[in-house]
């Protein structure tokens, strides 16, 4: 079976395709020619972005490979940091009508939330380091931080970086809203696989308005790149409560406390407010299923 997969992943790349890589100071990016003027495109927009987010997150990571190609429908990319940097996207512009649909530029916003990823996750201190140049690169204590933290913080960057992001998306801010007004979802279940939508795009929902509230009232960033310094020195991972505390003298666990109580009363309130206005009504059309009809659209 698994000779079987692999097999499958060979071939879902284009093998008659040709293939050209360009590099600037910080990047290696290797695409299918057909994406040439995508890739030069590219290579511009990751160079812009690297001086921002590796100022602000204060981290100069290894020369980042970057590969284009066109093997699937589907608007999405994805980072990885061992064994080397490597991001790879689909050149597939999102839906309106998907959460990923409030962009300017959906190309510069993929590589942006990519690339904020590698800077983010190779944070690390100087034993780490040691270890990783004699054995290859194995440790990375950011690595292991909960995905609602990594997404979480990927999310932020493209919504402060643009005016658009889905910080900024209207769809976006009414399934934030519909489901704190509906549900009590705790930090242990963001943290883990749930039954709740949007799933696993949980992760990405409660993360980015949960780290745009712990970190919106320190715009210069300290706040956050001292947070990633502070985990990626750990010679054991996982405290990241004792990181924040030691950069806040505050946990999650206490912050996420407030911001559910916030969020909640502010909808509430709005709520309220929109009852007094009289709801429109709808007629369903379909028998009942589990989703819910969302009143704060």
């Amino acid at each position: 079976m698994k000779y079987l997969f692999l097999i499958i992943f060979i071939f879902s790349f284009n093998l008659s395709a040709n293939w050209k890589t360009i590099e600037s100071k910080h990047f290696k990016l290797s695409y299918e020619t057909q994406f040439e003027n995508m890739a030069e495109k590219s290579i511009d927009y990751l160079e812009n972005i690297h001086n921002f987010v590796s100022f602000y997150l204060n981290n100069l990571p290894d020369k980042t490979n970057i590969v284009i190609s066109d093997t699937v429908d589907d608007a999405n990319g994805f980072a990885r940091t061992i064994p080397y940097n490597l991001i790879h996207i689909y050149p597939f512009a999102p839906e309106s009508t998907s959460e990923l649909g409030n962009y300017s530029n959906w190309l510069y916003e993929l590589l942006l939330h990519e690339y904020v990823h590698i800077v983010q996750i190779t944070k690390m201190g100087e034993i780490h380091k040691f270890i990783n140049k004699i054995f290859g690169t194995t440790v990375m204590p950011n690595q292991v931080l909960p995905k609602w933290i990594i997404e979480g913080i990927a999310v932020y960057f493209e919504s402060i970086m643009t005016s658009y992001g889905r910080l900024n998306s209207s769809y976006y801010k009414m399934l934030f809203r519909t489901s704190m007004y509906y549900k009590n979802i705790s930090l242990a279940e963001i943290s883990n696989i749930t039954n709740y939508y949007p799933y696993g795009g949980l992760y990405y929902l409660y993360g980015a308005f949960f780290i745009d509230y712990v970190f919106k009232n320190n715009p210069n960033f300290n706040y956050l790149s001292k947070f990633i310094e502070n985990y990626g020195n750990n010679l054991i991972p996982y405290g990241i409560n004792a990181s924040l505390k030691n950069v806040s003298r505050r946990t999650f666990t206490d912050l996420y406390d407030d911001f559910t109580k916030y969020y909640k009363d502010l909808y509430i309130k709005l709520y309220n407010k929109l009852e007094q206005r009289g709801f429109t009504q709808f007629e369903q059309l379909l028998p009942d299923t589990k989703y819910e009809i969302n009143f704060l659209n």
